[in-house]
């Protein structure tokens, strides 16, 4: 009878009622004050009144009371928790970003609180703001709260040591993803993590000064399911802590190390124990030398030009590789592509970002090792260096997955250089020739004429000065029925001519940006008839010759246009200029 008292008494209280017991005492001037007769209850009566809560929001009112009931609350949670009787697969996963302000201790604990007993906490991403943070008392509390943390975020939380690492690895060890973004924590905190958490399987370290090869060491001895590694600016962590850790873990997929110190025993291991590897990234780091790879045969003589990080794969480690990126190397050389191609068969994507060395016939050889399986092929910012021809055994086939391509700002890259690249594009559906000056009409023709299959969808030619109507013309005659997007910015040769074809061809065109161009109010008149019932976005900026009249045509003709953009248009009024927001 008393425990439905006490526990009618504290919904009350909660819900800013006064309770009443049913009798009245009269008051005396001997009588002492009123008092909240509930903190007079021993805690053994609260957390037996606690337990019959079973909404997410009466646990969060009652956390709300005061500190007592906060740490009744959390005790009482945790003890059933642990309790072998809560099965937990009744629950559903949640996962949760706590960002900023939102980011603070009460949150968190808020949040282990109110999850209970409906969901389990499974994925848990942490970004302290600059007001507001996140200590290790908060972090205990979750971790002992959720036992069945997975994945375990902390984004720039400087009030998180080691101890609050520590009390994930002791209660949460069903933990397989851990991220450390901007983090002071050292080796004490991560050790305890490699003992507990055997089922990590992806460790990213990132700008962690504190963290050595003794944490990386630990994980080598303990974990065996470690699929992912992320290493970028750990200063104290070297070849002996990553070489530990590539060698024992059999199911690796993924290396990313930038900013790295590393050296030739880093790829020793990848050579030998990484059969798995299917992705590797290595970016702004110390490269290693070329004393211990005069074994591959492939390349041949090797030179200062080689970027060593890439020669030292040739032969087994990179058999499995389908992503393939290449940024910031100086120099390229033509036989270590064709070797580096020859080995790694399976290259769904191949990617060169400031690249140079390399010739024309080169990187064609290198391709047609990948012509079965290649599907993105992309060049930005590099120096092609000159032109080989390519031999009839070296030549390009066809390219049946390639999907995308793209040749961006690339010096060296001419119509003859297009013209090769020809049965790449037979079924391709992006092509991206922004920036390629010394491009003319007979190599873009030549590029996309073999597009037979007519599925070219998006069409990027921004900034070739050298394409006239002519080519843009003939290209979409055979394969514009599909385009859906088409930017031919500060193509100085495009006249209404060309807008004329749009409208004829492009039936399915959402998206045009026509910059710069020597378009009239003619050709936007033709563009919105036919186009505008597909159109969203428009753009005519700097174009002198269109005046309100293409403005009017836009707005009457376009019907399911979104944003128009008319920038730099002299003959325009200010009310019309600018980027708008076309309400329909």
């Amino acid at each position: 009878m008393i425990e439905t008292v006490v526990f009618w008494s504290c919904t009350m209280m909660m819900n800013g009622e006064q309770p009443n017991f049913g009798f009245q005492c009269k008051k005396s001037k001997h009588m002492a004050p009123s008092h909240d007769l509930i903190d007079e209850l021993p805690p053994e009566c609260l957390l037996h009144i606690f337990s019959f809560l079973e909404s997410a929001r009466d646990h969060c009112a009652s956390a709300a009371v005061c500190r007592k009931w906060l740490k009744l609350l959390i005790e009482l949670i945790i003890l059933k928790v642990r309790s072998s009787t809560y099965d937990f697969s009744l629950t559903l996963p949640l996962c949760r970003r706590l960002k900023g302000s939102s980011a603070n201790d009460i949150t968190l604990i808020n949040l282990g609180v109110g999850t209970y007993p409906h969901h389990r906490l499974t994925s848990l991403y942490l970004c302290e703001g600059p007001l507001f943070a996140i200590t290790d008392d908060g972090l205990k509390t979750i971790a002992q709260l959720s036992p069945m943390l997975t994945s375990l975020t902390l984004h720039s939380c400087q009030s998180v040591g080691n101890l609050g690492l520590k009390s994930v690895a002791e209660f949460c060890k069903q933990l397989e993803k851990l991220e450390l973004i901007n983090s002071f924590i050292d080796d004490r905190g991560i050790l305890p993590i490699s003992e507990n958490c055997l089922h990590l399987s992806i460790l990213s370290l990132e700008h962690c000064p504190c963290i050595s090869n003794e944490s990386l060491m630990a994980f080598a001895n303990k974990s065996l399911h470690i699929r992912c590694i992320t290493l970028i600016d750990c200063q104290l962590i070297g070849d002996s802590g990553i070489f530990s850790l590539i060698s024992s873990q059999p199911e690796l997929t993924r290396i990313k190390l930038i900013s790295m110190n590393v050296g030739d025993e880093v790829l020793i291991a990848i050579q030998e124990h990484a059969r798995a590897l299917k992705v590797f990234y290595l970016e702004k780091g110390s490269y290693p030398s070329e004393n211990h790879y005069s074994w591959i045969e492939a390349i041949g003589k090797l030179d200062a030009a080689i970027p060593r990080p890439f020669a030292t794969f040739v032969r087994r480690s990179l058999a499995h590789l389908k992503i393939l990126e290449m940024k910031g190397h100086v120099s390229l050389s033509d036989d270590f592509l064709l070797a580096l191609s020859r080995t790694t068969k399976l290259v769904q994507r191949f990617k060169l970002k400031n690249c140079r060395g390399f010739t024309s016939g080169g990187i064609l050889a290198a391709v047609a090792n990948w012509s079965q399986r290649l599907e993105v092929l992309s060049l930005k910012n590099c120096i092609v260096v000159g032109k080989k021809e390519v031999t009839r055994e070296q030549g390009l086939q066809t390219f049946p997955s390639l999907r995308t391509l793209k040749l961006i700002k690339c010096e060296g890259v001419d119509d003859c250089f297009l013209s090769s690249l020809g049965p790449v594009c037979k079924q391709a559906k992006h092509v991206s020739l922004d920036g390629l000056e010394s491009i003319t009409d007979r190599g873009f023709q030549a590029l996309v004429r073999q597009n037979t299959d007519h599925r070219l969808q998006f069409l990027h030619l921004d900034g070739c000065i050298g394409i006239s109507d002519v080519g843009l013309c003939s290209v979409l005659r055979t394969s514009g029925k599909n385009i859906e997007f088409l930017n031919v910015d500060q193509c100085t040769s495009i006249t209404d001519q060309s807008l004329m074809m749009i409208a004829d061809k492009c039936w399915k065109l959402k998206t045009l940006c026509a910059s710069c161009c020597r378009v009239s109010d003619n050709g936007v008149f033709y563009v919105t008839r036919n186009c505008g019932k597909t159109t969203e976005f428009m753009s005519f900026s700097r174009c002198t010759r269109i005046t309100m009249k293409s403005v009017s045509y836009i707005e009457v003709m376009s019907t399911r246009l979104v944003l128009r953009e008319l920038i730099g248009c002299p003959q325009i009024e200010e009310r019309a200029s600018g980027l708008l927001w076309c309400r329909r």
